[in-house]
């Protein structure tokens, strides 16, 4: 955002006066003022209202400095509560039209620009558009142009902890691919190796699902290479955690087709990937990920997340 004149100047001196920097999600409890500077003297450019949220970037005492409709203003904190556990989207273009609903048809109500951070949660959003608060009302921005980004109190997914009792994290083999588009053919050695015992090259399975660099792998075919070299009964579906779960607790491992930028452990990279869930806890699965390493851990929300906003496709045993 361009700064002009004698604002300019405010701005930058009361930046440097926030002394404490976060991405924190802020709910708002109740109406707040947003103001052009950390204190009452300050002139009021909007409000939040209960359970609205938004990004705070820094502090100065009690007041926050939060992203708000295309450029920042400053809010008391005594009016909110952070959340944890929460993620953001972050803009990656110059410019990002924010509209009255999730699509091109709908009015543009303003704009965000390169490297601002909004609150999201995916029970308010309609793919590929993301919700977010503009002018104290429900807006959306376009997911092509955005990543996703974890804020202060969510933080990264931990360390696996070891299974809890009554769940299966099974011991599947894991392969790493020997290019960086043969995810897919990857994705189906696992799991043939694992179901039937057979050792498949990747180049012999990506010639039999005519994987190229332009093309990469379908879910359809990461299926049919697991039906053919495995003997086994796989279906390509939808994505059903507890259907997941099932299949782990079964002894069969499930190829999964995502999109890296919902995954805390991807970095929210955007890449279209194939891996292997092999394993569960009360809270995610553990993924045998053809690129990133065996055994990383996605929390369930995280995983539906990069399926579902994906192609939303899984290849299952039953």
């Amino acid at each position: 955002m361009r700064l002009r004149g004698a604002s300019a100047t405010l701005v930058l001196f009361l930046a440097s006066a926030a002394v404490a920097h976060a991405q924190t999600a802020l709910k708002a409890s109740g109406t707040v003022n947003v103001r052009t500077g950390p204190g009452t003297g300050y002139g009021i450019i909007g409000q939040a209202h209960a359970g609205q949220v938004y990004v705070g970037i820094a502090t100065s005492g009690e007041w926050w400095k939060i992203y708000y409709n295309g450029g920042t203003g400053w809010t008391h904190g005594s009016y909110y509560s952070a959340l944890s556990g929460s993620t953001g989207v972050k803009v990656t273009t110059d410019t990002l039209n924010v509209r009255s609903g999730p699509s091109t048809g709908y009015s543009i109500l303003g704009q965000v620009y390169m490297g601002q951070i909004h609150f999201w949660t995916v029970h308010e959003s309609i793919a590929p558009w993301y919700k977010i608060y503009w002018g104290g009302r429900e807006a959306y921005i376009h997911g092509d142009y955005v990543t996703r980004v974890n804020l202060t109190g969510g933080g990264t997914a931990p360390p696996p902890p070891p299974p809890p009792s009554g769940t299966t994290n099974l011991s599947v083999t894991h392969y790493y691919q020997v290019n960086n588009y043969y995810c897919g053919p990857t994705s189906a050695q696992i799991v043939i190796q694992y179901v039937s015992g057979a050792y498949y090259g990747q180049h012999t399975i990506a010639a039999y699902c005519g994987t190229s660099p332009s093309y990469g792998t379908s879910n359809w075919m990461v299926k049919q290479a697991i039906n053919y070299y495995a003997g086994a009964a796989y279906s390509q579906v939808s994505y059903d955690g507890e259907r997941l779960r099932n299949n782990i607790r079964n002894n069969r491992p499930s190829n999964i087709n995502f999109q890296c930028r919902y995954l805390a452990y991807w970095g929210y990279s955007s890449a279209m990937h194939h891996s292997v869930v092999k394993g569960y806890t009360g809270g995610g699965f553990y993924v045998h990920d053809t690129w990133m390493g065996p055994n990383k851990w996605a929390s369930s929300t995280e995983l539906y997340n990069a399926v579902v906003y994906h192609y939303n496709l899984t290849a299952m045993r039953y």
